[in-house]
């Protein structure tokens, strides 16, 4: 249950009332996570963008039951009940396996990955989820060096990442494929703000100017929901 103000379904105006429909389940509720954001509804927007990009994009390679499992351990890491609960209901949709579900959901609970059945390079997978959640300081190249050679591959590859961009951009608006590709990659400096949160929306003494930027190490992270918030400023 949230602390803060939240608007629900029945007072929601015609434009959060649209979201919350995209959302909503049975006698029209509205998971609580979505509904935090009821005074921002262009927070939701990003919330919804970064959420179907990173489990349900068809350019994903990993299976989405596993990705869901992976939303129960950081969830069960993060002592969060409610989101523990939201992420071992699709885990279960999507396995199609309730033995082996309650199984996976058993070894989370006691904090035994070990004892979970998944293969060795899952396991890996989960003990970096652990160290990204719990430890991020105390992460080395070493589990990346392991990651790798259980077959996973490197996230923030530049070239890599621009071809799935192309690729993605292709899918949402198929009459730009003709015209996409990836010639050329460059890296440089991430953008960062002092205060860490990103800069998106319009520029403050300049007409139709907007900027997008501040992601820092963040940014392919959140890029579709930053994307889709400034989209919704400029038009």
């Amino acid at each position: 249950m949230a602390w803060i103000q939240t608007i629900p379904y029945e007072d929601a105006d015609s434009k959060l009332k649209m979201l919350y429909d995209r959302v909503k389940g049975p006698d029209n509720n509205v998971d609580n996570i979505m509904m935090m954001h009821s005074l921002r509804p262009h927070s939701m927007e990003g919330h919804m963008a970064i959420y179907k990009y990173v489990l349900h994009h068809t350019g994903n390679t990993i299976p989405k039951w596993f990705l869901e499992t992976l939303g129960v351990w950081v969830s069960r890491l993060n002592d969060c009940d409610y989101c523990v609960e939201h992420h071992f209901s699709g885990l279960k949709r999507l396995l199609q396996d309730d033995e082996k579900a309650d199984a996976l959901r058993g070894a989370i609970e006691a904090r035994n990955v070990e004892a979970a059945p998944l293969d060795k390079g899952q396991k890996l997978a989960m003990d970096y989820a652990r160290q990204l959640t719990r430890d991020p300081g105390g992460m080395t190249q070493d589990i990346i060096l392991q990651l790798r050679a259980a077959g996973y591959t490197d996230g923030e590859g530049a070239c890599e990442d621009c071809g799935r961009l192309a690729r993605a951009l292709g899918e949402e608006f198929p009459a730009m494929r003709c015209r996409l590709g990836v010639t050329e990659c460059r890296c440089g400096l991430r953008p960062l703000t002092p205060d860490s949160l990103p800069i998106v929306g319009a520029l403050p003494g300049l007409a139709n100017v907007f900027v997008n930027t501040g992601g820092g190490t963040y940014g392919w992270t959140l890029a579709a929901g930053m994307a889709d918030v400034l989209a919704g400023e400029v038009v």
